[in-house]
């Protein structure tokens, strides 16, 4: 499963950060580019851990999203026309 989420709402923070916060609450999962987060959940997940994972999710987003977003300082602003250099996709959804 891949979430991607707008990297201009994200900045300064990115998918990764958020990762990082996502593993202290229990929940492994991989950035990809700067705003796409990948989760593997295994095939035999219950209800029960399903609604874990998307309360850690929600609780990040919710709670340390908006605390990185005010500490993680500002080197430069986002470029509307920067695209990732493996696929050529927009990073920052200006399209």
């Amino acid at each position: 499963m891949q979430l991607s989420l707008l990297a201009s709402l994200l900045y300064p923070a990115n998918a990764y950060d958020l990762c990082i916060k996502l593993k202290e609450r229990g929940i492994l999962a991989k950035p990809t580019h700067n705003a796409t987060i990948r989760l593997t959940p295994p095939l035999s997940i219950s209800l029960d851990e399903i609604r874990e994972g998307a309360k850690a999710f929600h609780d990040v987003l919710e709670c340390d999203l908006p605390k990185l977003v005010k500490e993680k300082p500002m080197e430069t602003t986002p470029k509307a026309s920067e695209s990732c250099h493996r696929c050529g996709r927009d990073l920052y959804g200006s399209s």
